[in-house]
């Protein structure tokens, strides 16, 4: 079956093969080349929405490349309640939450940050979320972050001002430089 060509006449992309790409990555693995397992995944992470299953494969594999927090993180944020997963989530939770449910969501992978609802999150990551003091949902935090305070404003108010008036005083003094150098000429001929 022929795919459809969009409109610009390539070829539209084949829908992401979750199981392609994990027998791919457990080959690198097997040969020894955890390197390009993890750039395997991480790609994926970066260009495919949330995938429970892609995050914990990736955070098992930053475990066993060393980076047991960001490991630990991609495990919190995969939903695992494994005991085995248990001591890297912890140190990553730990680290990074200083018992505000703000710097743990700032903490997550970017697909999670974006979500607007406790309810979208898996169930572990909400439950966090929850003792933290989260709301259920985060539409009005979210909003009021991207609010600029009012002494912001202010000094936006005043480069913009200061912008301005120098522009017009930059037009002003070339329109009075052509007029003299006109009338130099004009004396000279």
């Amino acid at each position: 079956m022929a795919r459809s060509k969009p409109a610009s006449g390539s070829p539209s992309p084949a829908p992401w093969n979750s199981q392609r790409t994990f027998e791919r990555a457990e080959q690198f693995i097997i040969a020894g080349d955890l390197g390009r397992a993890r750039e395997l995944l991480a790609g994926c992470i970066g260009g495919q929405p949330y995938h429970a299953e892609l995050y914990l494969r990736y955070g098992r594999l930053l475990v066993a490349l060393g980076d047991r927090r960001e490991g630990g993180r991609y495990l919190f944020a995969a939903g695992t309640e494994d005991p085995a997963d248990a001591p890297f989530i912890q140190l990553f939770l730990a680290r990074t939450v200083a018992a505000n449910w703000r710097s743990l969501r700032r903490a997550l992978p970017a697909k999670l940050r974006g979500y607007k609802s406790l309810s979208h999150y898996p169930e572990p990551v909400s439950r966090e979320l929850r003792r933290l003091g989260a709301p259920e949902s985060f539409a009005a935090q979210d909003a009021a972050a991207t609010r600029l305070p009012a002494s912001v404003k202010a000094k936006y108010a005043a480069v913009m001002l200061f912008l301005l008036f120098a522009a017009t005083a930059l037009v002003i003094g070339f329109i009075t430089i052509v007029r003299w150098l006109l009338q130099a000429l004009r004396s000279l001929l």
